[in-house]
């Protein structure tokens, strides 16, 4: 698990794909890789390697993938996953490359997504007993 959000890599990827709105093909598309490798990253079954991982950082943030305001902090969250999950990588997230990417393109304004707001749940207590509806 990752320190920064106690998140697997391939947990991440799921929610920052489900944020874009893309398919594994066509993620697999944009960043040039087979859609079987972006199917093994999101099982857990593989990782990808240095330059497919900024192809997909580079890929979400041009998507809206990232929260507004904490692009670089999901970022190198998703970069540490996979240095911590996996052997391949051998390069640290390079900071100034990604803020040359987040300097190139337009500030997004308003307010976060829902998927990017924490999750409340509350109890409500024992469901209510509805057998008593039934057949009405």
């Amino acid at each position: 698990m990752t320190a920064a959000f106690g998140e697997r890599f391939s947990g991440m990827l799921l929610r920052f794909r489900g944020r874009t709105g893309l398919s594994q093909r066509e993620i697999a598309d944009r960043i040039h890789v087979h859609v079987r490798s972006v199917q093994l990253w999101e099982a857990g079954g593989s990782h990808p390697n240095a330059r497919n991982l900024q192809g997909l950082i580079r890929l979400f943030l041009k998507n809206g993938a990232f929260t507004n305001g904490l692009e670089q902090v999901e970022a190198a969250a998703l970069w540490s996953a996979v240095d911590e999950e996996s052997d391949r990588l051998k390069v640290t997230f390079d900071a100034a490359w990604f803020a040359t990417l987040l300097g190139g393109r337009p500030r997004r304004t308003g307010a976060p997504r829902a998927s990017a707001l924490p999750e409340r749940r509350q109890y409500w207590g024992d469901a209510p007993d509805v057998t008593d509806f039934l057949g009405r």
